[in-house]
């Protein structure tokens, strides 16, 4: 009873680990391939932020 147990947690084991090498890599892999296309916040978004910020600050 305690092999089948052992084999039984083993595999268990090897699934987990499986599914985490292989959550791991799509995450890498999506990563890399958005690499550098990310927006920048001050660019894109600066206005937009800076706007709200400065009300809060009671500047205008």
């Amino acid at each position: 009873m305690k092999t089948s147990t052992n084999r039984l947690k083993g595999q268990v084991g090897a699934k987990t680990a499986i599914s985490l090498l292989l959550f791991a890599a799509i995450g890498f892999l999506m990563l890399d391939l958005s690499w550098r296309k990310w927006p920048d916040l001050m660019v894109d978004f600066g206005r937009e932020l800076y706007v709200p910020w400065q009300l809060n600050e009671g500047l205008f």
